[in-house]
């Protein structure tokens, strides 16, 4: 007689879950760069390569991609730049006139569209804070609204995903998505040739 009940409060729950604003913490700077940009797993001394990897394309017919670890797949961007809280990967091959620019946070993904640079929607929520266990802070994190411990590299094994693939997810614990999740941090190495400074937060 209560199981209906259950079912949908369990239901309604999981939607405020997802529905959630990620929390507002204190960012270093919302505009840095040009940077490399790297992710290292908790417990690992390696840190690897964020790539981008074509996944499919929008109503529009701009090109959708996600970050990735992939050793073998998609394209490593020449370099990247935060610019007013928007993400933004400059590719060797980039088309005059179009820009790529991260999207929304969704379910976890941490898409990127490339289209008309003048109607592409840009989506701010990202930042540089320092590392606090380096010298100077430096070098720093990538943070969602000021949070860089959310990150996490994460498979597809046992699942419909491809296996080969290992893809940065940000809160990935309020989702099933992927499967096998580590912590990880996005780290900001800048290639000027003195590195840039953060601000304290």
């Amino acid at each position: 007689m209560f199981f209906p009940t259950i079912v949908i409060t369990s239901l309604l729950a999981s939607v405020l879950v997802e529905a959630s604003p990620i929390a507002q913490k204190s960012c270093g700077t919302s505009t840095y760069g040009p940077f490399k940009l790297y992710a290292k797993q908790e417990g690992s001394s390696d840190s690897q390569l964020v790539r981008l990897i074509n996944v499919g394309s929008d109503s529009n017919n701009n090109t959708i991609s996600t970050m990735t670890v992939c050793e073998n797949c998609g394209i490593a961007p020449a370099y990247w730049t935060l610019a007013d809280a928007v993400l933004t990967p400059h590719l060797f091959n980039n088309v005059e006139g179009q820009a790529t620019v991260n999207m929304p946070l969704n379910q976890g993904k941490i898409n990127f569209v490339t289209g008309d640079e003048a109607s592409v929607t840009k989506s701010g929520a990202y930042c540089a804070v320092r590392n606090s266990s380096a010298g100077r802070g430096l070098p720093g994190f990538l943070a969602v609204n000021g949070d860089a411990d959310g990150f996490s590299i994460c498979s597809f094994v046992g699942t419909p995903g491809p296996v080969h693939r290992r893809d940065i997810y940000f809160n990935q614990a309020s989702n099933g998505i992927a499967r096998n999740c580590k912590a990880a941090h996005l780290i900001l190495q800048s290639i000027g040739i003195v590195a840039e400074p953060i601000p304290a937060n």
